[in-house]
């Protein structure tokens, strides 16, 4: 991704939760894990728009009529990664289902939330997108919530830290979280991450 369209997606953000995934993803970036990235990447129609057919019963003919039933139906994911074979042997444990349903393997799609409560009606809607987004697009959208995100890998520099502090000082998350070098070295130190590495650069020929 060229810098100008790094700078449009960055625009286009409208919540800290996004903006806390985007600065996370750029350190992914720099890094080698991620090789591209995307905010908004287009729609896919899950359910196309249909008509029904109406009866109108004259004195001379049945007149069929095509009627209204319901508009299509289409999902936008927040996010489309793409990750290299490095980031599939890193990421798998955060982004397994997402990365082995996806074709390509290493295209990741996600939907950026600030919680997860599965009793909420936009909960509900986004299991019902995933499930339709599937079964016709062979895509499973991940619910991606940073703070979980952070915990489970790493915290970007940018939280770490806290805001107008004469002296540094880490931020509750900066204390309990991994830095990104500590995240990848934890994960290179697994002993079959070689192998794994091997397997991951052969899927994504």
């Amino acid at each position: 991704m060229n810098e100008f369209k790094e700078l449009q997606n960055v625009m286009k953000l409208r919540s800290d939760e996004e903006r806390q995934f985007v600065a996370w993803i750029k350190e992914a970036k720099e890094k080698g894990l991620v090789t591209a990235w995307d905010y908004e990447p287009g729609s896919w129609e899950l359910v196309p728009k249909t008509p029904y057919t109406r009866h109108v019963v004259m004195k001379t003919k049945i007149k069929k009529t095509e009627q209204h039933l319901f508009h299509s139906m289409s999902y936008t994911p927040d996010v489309v990664i793409t990750l290299s074979a490095e980031g599939m042997v890193m990421l798998d444990s955060v982004l397994c289902m997402a990365i082995y349903s996806a074709k390509p393997y290493n295209q990741v799609y996600g939907d950026i939330k600030g919680t997860y409560n599965p009793h909420q009606k936009d909960t509900r809607y986004f299991s019902a997108m995933q499930k339709l987004m599937y079964v016709t697009h062979s895509i499973w959208p991940d619910k991606i919530i940073p703070k979980l995100l952070f915990k489970s890998t790493w915290i970007p520099e940018k939280y770490r830290w806290m805001k107008n502090r004469k002296k540094p000082t880490l931020t509750k998350a900066g204390k309990e979280c991994k830095t990104i070098d500590e995240f990848i070295k934890e994960q290179k130190g697994d002993e079959l991450y070689k192998k794994k590495l091997q397997y991951c650069k052969k899927l994504i020929k």
